[in-house]
């Protein structure tokens, strides 16, 4: 047995014990490199060879055209039997091809030739891919089963064979590569095989145009490139398709480029939105590839939503102006604009980003508009485009309120009228103030009552055919009755500039406050609504020209418990504000239901002559002061009653107020009023 193994190295052979006791186990490889099958003999030295080693060797180079084999391995064991190993590639031949988009499963023969008593088996198979050459990229590699073994009775050849062990090609590109199949048996002894053949992924489609996603305007050009480097592989099949139907494309200018034309408005409907080109292509294989782009049909310009101020809703003064545009090919941010409009007058508000998804806004000053207190239902609208340049625009009428509510302490006497079938009747008149309400000119004493009539009448159409005259109502919190000691300050003044003679705010030089201390400080009193409520005296009234009523006495006092004889609290604006505002609280006891009294002593006015006035605000911010009254504070007041006005001659770096301009209120009650119609 020591001189076989001797003989066996001298010979330059690979040996590994595959029976018997491991110790014992010589390799005894043999091979060459040339990737076909050995072509050497395989076996123990010529005197002491065995008849079924020369045969094993002959079957292995009978199959050579057919199939791709490495070098085989023989071993001995400590008797002199031997195992001879082959490895035999059927699939895929030398050179072929493999698409990877079909099953690629390689197909192997293992043959063990025993001689002697020798024994063993296949424990192993794997199969790598490898680059080779020509463009390749990449590896693969995976285990492959045993479908199959053919071992004839009395034969001392065994054949196993592998096959439909998928191996997956996807990661590849197309090129040159290596497969190499190795076995490995049980008893530890190796045999390989390599052949080159070519990994076809298909053809290369590159669409320049459209791109991915992108959004096209009216039309869309088609720009593909279909190539099939490096194997080269003739282009057999070409096809595009726009969702299902095909594309009619031309060839060029390039060999290997395609080009068509989309237009919109040829399809029926018209393309719009996202839109799906599909691209197929075969080469001379049979290897096919697919390339989808998505794009969008954009003819229509920015989504124009969320909308501030909204359809009909009412503003006025300084207006903020917000909308959410939005757009799949993007907004071009310059040309988001809100034009406010009325008869030959537009105003253009630029509206500014502020930030994705966030709403374009801007301020406008309602004042700007040509006789603002005038203008009922301005026009308001927004225009904004895309990068493609496609326009869209939305508007609606708004309703304006630029005119201040009118106050008066001290207002003239008004009539109700109300309709009884089939005559329109009128009241007596009265004071809406109640006849114990301070007047201008009054002598009071401590307490004494102040009330005013305020009313929100909004703006006035030039040709008074308004139907419905849009109001924002008084906000009343901001209903403030201030009184100044020091009459020879103004207590309100002309503020416009230059100065239009129309009283229209407190001067600036008096500081309201609830506790006075110096002649510069106006006693603030906030003012409260009282509930409209009663009805007004329907007696025969022979001084009017109207329906005569027919009350015989007339109805209770609101307050009865007091020498007020004020039968009606009157309303405004179809009965459903408060007109009359007085001292809170106001309780519904029938005692203070018009309010308290004025305490001069409790809030430190001191005797003279008070000036009186009223400062209010609507709900949208218009504020105006009422007409100051003058009222005498202990019964001795001296000299002539007090203007209590002014003029604002100048603002900066303080105010001067100019006591010898006086100013008028911008508005006053009429002096024989005839209140809403009640039925």
């Amino acid at each position: 047995m020591a001189y076989l193994r001797r003989t066996a190295l001298w010979l330059g052979f690979l040996a590994v014990g595959c029976t018997g006791n491991s110790e014992d186990k010589t390799p005894l490889p043999t091979g060459n490199s040339d990737g076909g099958l050995d072509r050497s003999v395989i076996g123990n030295p010529p005197d002491a060879r065995p008849d079924g080693v020369d045969a094993a060797v002959m079957m292995a180079r009978d199959g050579a055209s057919e199939v791709a084999g490495d070098a085989s391995s023989m071993f001995m064991n400590d008797a002199g039997g031997t195992v001879t190993v082959s490895v035999f590639i059927d699939s895929p031949k030398v050179g072929g091809v493999a698409p990877t988009q079909v099953r690629f499963t390689p197909e192997v023969r293992v043959l063990l030739q025993a001689t002697g008593g020798a024994s063993d088996s296949v424990k192993e198979v794997s199969a790598v891919v490898s680059p080779s050459g020509m463009g390749a990229k990449g590896s693969a590699s995976v285990k492959l089963n045993q479908t199959k073994l053919t071992a004839p009775p009395e034969s001392t050849t065994s054949t196993f064979t592998f096959s439909d062990t998928p191996l997956d090609l996807s990661s590849l590109v197309s090129g040159e590569y290596n497969l190499t199949v190795t076995a490995v048996t049980v008893s530890g002894a190796m045999a390989n095989a390599t052949l080159k053949f070519l990994v076809d992924t298909g053809p290369i489609i590159r669409v320049d145009s459209p791109r991915e996603k992108q959004p096209y305007r009216s039309s869309a050009a088609v720009d593909v490139t279909i190539t099939d480097l490096p194997l080269s592989a003739p282009i057999q099949n070409v096809s595009i398709t726009l969702g299902q139907e095909p594309l009619m494309f031309m060839k060029g200018p390039g060999a290997d480029q395609y080009t068509a034309t989309i237009l919109f408005r040829d399809y029926k409907p018209p393309l719009a939105g996202d839109q799906i080109l599909t691209v197929r292509a075969e080469n001379k294989h049979g290897t096919k590839a697919v390339l989808v782009r998505q794009f969008v049909a954009d003819d229509v310009g920015p989504s124009i939503s969320g909308t501030q101020p909204v359809l009909g809703e009412l503003v006025g003064k300084v207006v903020l102006i917000s909308a959410v545009v939005s757009d799949p090919a993007g907004v071009l941010d310059s040309s988001v604009i809100a034009v406010i409009a009325h008869g030959d007058s537009k105003f253009e508000v630029k509206l500014a980003g502020t930030g994705a998804g966030k709403p374009f806004t801007g301020l406008f000053d309602t004042s700007r508009i040509p006789n603002p207190t005038t203008v009922l239902f301005p026009h308001i609208s927004f225009r904004a485009s895309d990068s493609l340049g496609n326009e869209s625009s939305i508007g609606y009428l708004l309703s304006l309120d630029n005119t201040p509510p009118l106050a008066d302490l001290d207002s003239p006497t008004v009539r109700g009228l109300k309709k009884v079938d089939p005559i329109v009747i009128c009241s007596r008149a009265f004071d809406p103030l109640g006849s114990r309400a301070v007047n201008d000119g009054d002598s009071v004493g401590q307490l004494y009552y102040v009330r005013a009539r305020i009313e929100d009448f909004g703006n006035t159409p030039v040709d008074n055919s308004g139907d419905f005259i849009p109001i924002a109502g008084i906000e009343d919190s901001r209903v403030q009755l201030l009184m100044l000691n020091d009459t020879s300050q103004a207590l309100v003044v002309d503020t416009s500039e230059p100065p239009d003679g129309i009283c229209d705010a407190v001067n600036p030089l008096v500081r309201p406050t609830t506790t006075p201390m110096s002649s510069k400080d106006a006693l603030l009193v906030n003012l409260t609504p009282i509930a409209p409520k009663g009805t007004a005296y329907y007696g025969p009234d022979p001084t009017i020209a109207c329906g005569k009523g027919t009350d015989k006495a007339p109805p209770e006092p609101v307050c009865e418990d007091v020498n007020d004889l004020l039968t009606k609290v009157m309303s405004y604006s179809l009965g459903s504000f408060p007109a009359v505002y007085g001292i809170p609280p106001v309780v519904n006891d029938r005692v203070q239901c018009l309010g308290r009294q004025f305490d001069n002593l409790g809030s430190n006015v001191m005797s003279g002559w008070v000036c009186l006035a009223v400062a209010v605000s609507d709900k949208l911010g218009n504020a105006q002061v009422s007409r100051p009254i003058r009222v005498c504070v202990g019964g001795n007041c001296s000299g002539a009653m007090p203007d209590c006005t002014g003029t604002q001659v100048s603002s900066s770096p303080t105010p001067v107020i100019d006591r010898s301009r006086r100013c008028r209120a911008w508005r006053s009650y009429e002096p024989e009023e005839f209140l809403r119609l009640e039925y």
